[in-house]
């Protein structure tokens, strides 16, 4: 289980202990720093707003192209993971199964400059620089300017599944790798902000088909139907007796 909302001590505010940067700029994003961009206060008075006075003082900005910060290890597989992600122009979201050579699945939302629509869109490279990308899939959705959302994929050992604030939208079958770290992705010049990123092991089975049952029960049974046990077969003795009495 692995949970980060960027809550840090005001020492350890340039810090990402968690996190290793493979390539744009990501830092801590205060209150004081939206209060500023915001017109609400002045630059030398950022200081003044503490993290002891806000629930959620701290966010975490990323900014660049192709942009991505990752964490975790090469052998996790079968997992979920999810951020909240502040939506602006620029492409934003989740990036999962990201191998050491540098190909990765992402889970991403396009915002236009001007738009009120957001693409959602499963896709997956075979290099760090996502080009070429091949797409897995894709949704359009509306999305207020600045509105948080959240976003989150579910793997399996050949299935992904994308949900944006809890409902699925994106459901499809994936030669997936052996498994691969998780992280955040940004393309954007002005920077996106992400808080509460959370994963964990995905224990549920993949049975969208009668392939995936029979291959389940095969694994688990040696057969398709379950062979019975010796021990049972002294039990259903004893029903009989029982139902004869």
């Amino acid at each position: 289980v692995f949970h980060d909302d960027f809550m840090v001590t005001e020492e350890d505010e340039g810090k990402l202990a968690a996190w290793d940067i493979l390539s744009g700029t990501w830092l801590l994003h205060t209150a004081g720093d939206s209060a500023v961009e915001r017109d609400i206060i002045k630059a030398e008075a950022r200081k003044s707003l503490k993290p002891a006075y806000s629930s959620n003082f701290y966010s975490l900005q990323g900014k660049g192209t192709n942009s991505l910060i990752v964490t975790g290890y090469d052998f996790y597989d079968s997992y979920s993971a999810e951020t909240a992600v502040q939506t602006k122009p620029g492409e934003m979201g989740m990036a999962f199964y990201i191998r050491p050579s540098g190909g990765f699945y992402a889970f991403t939302a396009r915002v236009e400059e001007d738009s009120d629509e957001a693409l959602l869109t499963l896709w997956k490279t075979a290099a760090s620089n996502t080009v070429p990308r091949e797409i897995l899939g894709a949704i359009s959705t509306r999305v207020t300017h600045g509105q948080w959302i959240k976003l989150r994929t579910v793997t399996f050992q050949n299935r992904v599944q994308c949900f944006l604030d809890g409902i699925k939208v994106i459901d499809t079958a994936a030669e997936l790798p052996p498994g691969g770290r998780f992280g955040l992705f940004v393309t954007s010049d002005t920077g996106i902000r992400f808080d509460d990123v959370a994963a964990e092991s995905n224990h549920e089975l993949d049975l969208a088909g009668i392939g995936d049952v029979r291959r389940h029960a095969i694994v688990e049974n040696g057969d398709f139907f379950p062979k019975k046990r010796f021990l049972d077969l002294f039990a259903q003795i004893d029903v009989d007796d029982r139902v004869g009495r």
